[in-house]
């Protein structure tokens, strides 16, 4: 298993998924952004994969942070799960994929199971 920590997110690949997990009271603005990104790409060393993506632990974001991830995020990802609370953050989040097109397949997920077999079909 590949891994990386640092106080923001937890990267890791194993069993062909990779896995992002935001760390907790986590703000993503355009430096985090571009850290998570860049970080990702490295441990990726250009091999694309299915994302599971947990983003339970954001606490806010700001525009330009969201941004640079809707349009650099899916970057050699084949698909992605994310994983969200119930509710508002739900909601918020597909909306917000909904406005940025994307060539990847994204789903949203508030159950880890449910969002692990759906990339199951895309290792």
């Amino acid at each position: 298993m590949i891994f990386y920590e640092n106080k923001f997110f937890i990267l890791s690949i194993g069993n062909n998924i990779l896995s992002l997990e935001c760390k907790s009271e986590t703000i993503i603005d355009l430096i985090t952004a571009q850290s998570i990104v860049a970080k990702r790409m490295q441990l990726q060393e250009n091999k694309v994969y299915p994302l599971f993506l947990d983003m339970r632990n954001i606490i806010d974001s700001d525009k330009a942070g969201r941004d640079y991830l809707a349009q650099y995020g899916f970057i050699l990802i084949k698909a992605a799960a994310i994983l969200v609370k119930p509710g508002v953050s739900s909601i918020i989040t597909s909306f917000y994929l909904k406005r940025y097109n994307s060539e990847v397949s994204v789903q949203v997920f508030t159950e880890k199971v449910k969002a692990l077999e759906f990339l199951d079909t895309f290792k």
